[in-house]
Formats: C-alpha cells, structure tokens, sequence
C-alpha cells in the first residue's frame, strides 16, 4: 500500500507536470484553428438543427492514406453534411457510399478535393442519387458511410472536419 502511495504521489508531482510542458507548443492554436472551422461548418447546415461531428486527425505519410466515418440518418428528415478541409494541406477526396462493405456498395458522391475549402451535402441529394442507381423510389438511406482518401504528405498534425445536421 505504501509504495501505490509512493508512487501515486510521484506520478502526480514529478511525471504529469513533466508531460505537460513537453507538448507541442502549438497543440493550442491547431485546436482553436479546428474549433473556427468547426464553426464555419455549423454556419453551413442552417437553418438545420446542429447533431454532431466527426473531425477525423492524420499524421503525414509517404503513401495514401484511407479514413472512413460512418452517418446514421436515424430521422426521416433531411440531413446536411458539411465538410471543411481547411486544415488540410495536401489533397483530400471524400467519398460517400450506402454501406461499408467494398463488394457491394453503391458511390453516392464524390467531392474529389476538400483541400482549404468547405462543401455541403444534402441526404435529399444522396437519396435521389440511391434511389437512381437502385431503381427503387421506395427506399431511403438510413446510413452512409464517408471515406476520405488522404494524399501524401510531410505535415504533421492535420484534420477533416464533418458536421451533420437535420432538418426541424
């Protein structure tokens, strides 16, 4: 019990302070460049009800990378998605698609580069994209599935941002 104590009051004292000050000093300025983005994205999806968000962090890389999120449409309304790749510094493609499995799935849109600018999606828009491509008027999505493919890059520290709203 006494060295839990011992080391408890070590941790505490020595270690955490020390892991503190060894962070990036520019962890701050990166999470209020998110925070302004995030921001912008809400202003995007008005007049609709602000539901949630997906920022999605990548590090650099020599080759592609892929990071997929997925966004369930639980309402029988329209949703909008904006997506803001100002924190992107190297090309960014996002696509949409009806399901995560790669055999059968149905491309519903495709914003070939996010990099520093915003876009905006409707679930009207990728319905009447569903139902064109599974001749079927009856069905409507209840999930979708975005896919970033990220391009090479040297810079650390960078993200997508995805902000979802509904309609009220």
């Amino acid at each position: 019990m006494k060295t839990r104590i011992q080391f408890l009051y070590f941790f505490l004292t020595i270690l955490l302070p020390l892991s503190l000050f060894a962070q990036d000093p520019n962890a701050a300025s990166y999470t209020a460049r998110l925070n302004t983005f995030k921001h912008e994205c809400k202003t995007l999806i008005q007049p609709c009800r602000y539901d949630g968000s997906r920022i999605t962090h990548y590090t650099a890389a020599n080759e592609k990378q892929q990071k997929s999120v997925e966004v369930y449409f639980l309402l029988a309304r329209e949703y909008k998605l904006a997506f803001s790749g100002k924190e992107c510094s190297n090309r960014v493609a996002v696509r949409i698609y009806d399901s995560e499995n790669e055999n059968n799935r149905v491309l519903l849109k495709e914003i070939r580069n996010i990099q520093f600018r915003n876009a905006v999606v409707s679930s009207n828009e990728l319905n009447t994209n569903y139902r064109k491509k599974k001749n079927n008027n009856n069905i409507r999505l209840k999930k979708v599935v975005v896919e970033y493919e990220i391009f090479p890059t040297d810079v650390n520290h960078q993200a997508a941002i995805l902000v979802i709203g509904y309609e009220r």
